[in-house]
């Protein structure tokens, strides 16, 4: 029998429910972190960032600083570690490799996050936007009110109407919203707004969209769709 002499024993809830109980248990892996969860931050071990983001999202105290901890038990790595559960009645242990990656959904949404700001509750908005910063890879959604200030390489914008000089003011601002990328910069407007339509037609890959399902999924399949103009 192989002796094991761990520099730490920690314990792992295998997530609400046991829901994390197949992953463990077939496919070898121990998972931590909700959606929410800045992976990124984790990733870089930058846990004062980290506790600034559980601190916004979770006020009450003591909170932040307890999240911010499980996290940087689970991705500092050290091999050593013995983890131990509880599950199907019994105690389990594991030692796992110090490497960790991202999991993400399952079918046309696996290893898609993102972060909106966008709920219904106006409490829940503002933490949402402390938590909505440019470190974070995830995709955000928010309004163009929200993203004044803000520059991406990406970005994807919806226009549902124009009429009058403010909401054609908001629509340029979203516009200017494109950052330049050695990588490459691409803007993608998706609008709905009739008195744009001439102006539309004059951008590149410009494609006119119409109301059937079948027609909008085809056009979206065609290597060449899209209102877009693309960076260097």
């Amino acid at each position: 029998m192989k002796t094991i002499i761990p520099t730490n024993i920690r314990y792992i809830k295998l997530g609400a429910g046991g829901r994390w109980e197949t992953a463990a248990f077939d496919e070898g892996h121990l998972e931590w972190g909700l959606p929410t969860d800045p992976h990124d931050l984790a990733l870089a071990g930058d846990w004062s960032a980290m506790k600034e983001v559980y601190t916004a999202l979770y006020p009450a105290r003591g909170t932040a600083t307890g999240y911010t901890n499980e996290a940087r038990a689970f991705y500092d790595g050290d091999p050593d570690t013995l983890w131990i559960t509880f599950a199907r009645g019994r105690m389990w242990w594991a030692q796992a490799a110090p490497e960790v990656h991202l999991r993400g959904g399952e079918g046309a949404d696996a290893g898609i996050r993102s972060v909106a700001t966008y709920d219904a509750d106006e409490k829940e908005r503002r933490r949402q936007k402390v938590g909505f910063f440019m470190g974070d890879a995830r995709i955000k959604a928010t309004t163009l009110h929200s993203f004044k200030g803000w520059e991406a390489p990406l970005l994807v914008i919806h226009v549902g109407q124009a009429k009058g000089k403010d909401s054609l003011a908001l629509i340029y601002t979203g516009l200017t919203r494109l950052k330049q990328s050695s990588a490459g910069s691409r803007l993608t407007v998706v609008s709905s707004s009739a008195e744009l339509l001439d102006y539309a037609m004059t951008w590149r890959n410009f494609v006119h969209w119409r109301a059937t399902d079948a027609e909008f999924a085809t056009a979206l399949n065609r290597p060449d769709a899209g209102g877009q103009r693309t960076g260097p």
